[in-house]
């Protein structure tokens, strides 16, 4: 990406960026996570989706889902790509019925990788990981847990809702304006449609939806990064580093502090680091808010 649209020394130093960002090193070095896998599909999905190359997309994204739940986060994004190549630029009733068979093949051989594990065991445990996290927030230092919610039952009732139910409205609402996004994005035909329109999604459902774990945030760092990359503007890359210090301070905090055994809702470095986030979640709207307005007369770099 970088190596096309900038001098090999300002690519490689952005490929630096992230290769040794903090943020990156402490999930997959020091902790031994698998979450850079699965930003690597998002990346190839996006870009696939970018080159309108829908049937691989629909792959990418069922081995996405075969590795962690938390890929469908991103399904809004493969429903932006059905409705911009396949709906949009309808050719004939051929090309559809190929399209359709694609995602249709996608589903059979996501459903095919599970059979050897037994239908019954794996699809459970797709329901099983939502239902083992019951609670407002999980170690994610979210809005929720700046309230101190952190570790609440996600059954306890504010205003006469369950946080449950708050938390599926929080996801419809954020479906809508991601599509708006998307579609503003999509008309002005920006190349970083896909990414920006990601970062966006899992930015805010990790920021406001509830179940969320401390990990869920770490594909929106190279998604920022690499809009930045398209887009030339340097907000996003600002706001790439203040995602990467929070996400950092989460993770860690998690990793080398954190003792169920003495742990209280509204432990002060908890809410500090929430407050943190949120700054960090704030600022990239602000910087989105502009871009999208038209008000951002920033050159590009």
């Amino acid at each position: 990406f970088a190596s096309h649209r900038f001098s090999k020394s300002t690519a490689l130093l952005l490929s630096a960026l992230y290769a040794f960002n903090p943020a990156v090193l402490i999930n997959s070095v020091v902790w031994g996570q698998v979450d850079s896998i699965l930003v690597f599909l998002v990346l190839l999905f996006c870009l696939t989706m970018t080159e309108g190359k829908t049937i691989p997309a629909y792959f990418i994204f069922a081995a996405g889902v075969l590795l962690k739940p938390q890929m469908l986060v991103f399904a809004p994004l493969l429903l932006y790509g059905i409705y911009e190549f396949e709906f949009l630029k309808f050719k004939n009733r051929k090309s559809f019925l190929i399209h359709l068979a694609g995602g249709l093949s996608a589903i059979g051989c996501l459903l095919l990788a599970m059979l050897p594990f037994g239908l019954d065991k794996v699809l459970p445990q797709y329901t099983d990981t939502l239902g083992s996290y019951p609670y407002v927030s999980v170690n994610a230092y979210n809005f929720w847990a700046l309230l101190g919610l952190n570790w609440e039952s996600q059954d306890s009732v504010v205003f006469g809702m369950p946080y449950k139910t708050m938390g599926t409205l929080i996801l419809v609402l954020l479906t809508i304006l991601s599509a708006v996004l998307f579609e503003f994005l999509r008309r002005r035909k920006h190349e970083e449609r896909y990414y920006l329109t990601g970062a966006f999604l899992i930015t805010t459902t990790f920021m406001f939806s509830i179940r969320m774990h401390e990990r869920y945030l770490y594909p929106a760092m190279l998604l920022l990064l690499i809009t930045y990359i398209l887009s030339r503007k340097t907000a996003f890359l600002s706001a790439y580093l203040c995602i990467s210090f929070a996400h950092f301070l989460n993770v860690w905090h998690v990793l080398y502090h954190y003792d169920p055994s003495h742990y209280y809702e509204t432990e002060h470095i908890v809410i500090y680091i929430s407050a943190v986030m949120l700054a960090a979640v704030v600022y990239f709207y602000c910087k989105l808010l502009k871009f999208v307005s038209g008000k951002d007369k920033e050159k590009d770099a």
